[in-house]
C-alpha cells in the first residue's frame, strides 16, 4: 500500500512538471509566431494566432506527453 501511494505521489509530481513545461513551450511558441507575423508585415492579433495554434499544437503535445508518461 505504501509503494502504491509513493508511486501515485511520484506520478502526480511528474504530471505537474510536464504541465508546467507544456505551458512554457506553448508560450514560447506563441511569442515566436507573433514575431514571425510582425517581421513579415502581417497584422498579428494575439488572439487569432492563439486560436490557430492551440488546437493542433495541444493535441500533438498531449499525445507526446501521454506516450512519455506511459513509458515511465
Amino acid at each position: 500500500m505504501v509503494d502504491l501511494r509513493s508511486d501515485l505521489i511520484e506520478s502526480r509530481s511528474k504530471n505537474t512538471v510536464l504541465e508546467k513545461e507544456l505551458q512554457n513551450t506553448l508560450e514560447q511558441l506563441h511569442a515566436a509566431q507573433l514575431q514571425v507575423h510582425a517581421s513579415s508585415g502581417h497584422d498579428a492579433n494575439a488572439e487569432s494566432v492563439r486560436k490557430k495554434l492551440v488546437s493542433p499544437v495541444i493535441h500533438q503535445i498531449i499525445t507526446i506527453i501521454t506516450f512519455s508518461y506511459l513509458c515511465i
